[in-house]
């Protein structure tokens, strides 16, 4: 599973911005989903008698809500993929079927501002999916 296989899945979601970016957000487009690699690194889980044995893995993400510069029309399009993350069911992204998605904050988190003044949120979650 990719970031960009994740960003694909992000983009049949209830929650449209007007522009989506995976791995980099060049362009600074108001009203923009970025699409990265969780930095924060964990352990990889590996059952009791190696890979053969291991059912599951994990993909780390991290979205950017790159919105406007409101906070309020900010907030409330992180809100809106939260709930949209939060409510996803039978998810299947790049041909893995997700079991879990676990989001590890209870809401989007405030980042401030970029240069421009525009308002940032980020939503990190833990994508826990059958391995094939």
């Amino acid at each position: 599973m990719t970031t960009e296989n994740v960003l694909e899945w992000i983009k049949t979601l209830s929650t449209k911005p007007q522009h989506y970016y995976c791995g980099t957000l060049n362009t600074k487009n108001e009203q923009s989903f970025g699409v990265y690699q969780l930095k924060e690194r964990r352990a990889r889980d590996v059952a009791l008698g190696g890979l053969d044995n291991t059912k599951t893995a994990k993909k780390g993400i991290s979205i950017l809500v790159h919105w406007s510069s409101s906070t309020r029309a900010t907030e409330n399009a992180a809100a809106s993929l939260y709930a949209d993350l939060e409510a996803a069911q039978n998810a299947v992204i790049g041909g893995q079927k997700v079991n879990y998605i676990q989001l590890l904050h209870s809401e989007p988190i405030d980042v401030g501002t970029d240069e421009n003044g525009i308002c940032e949120r980020v939503i990190e979650f833990i994508l826990h999916y059958e391995r094939s």
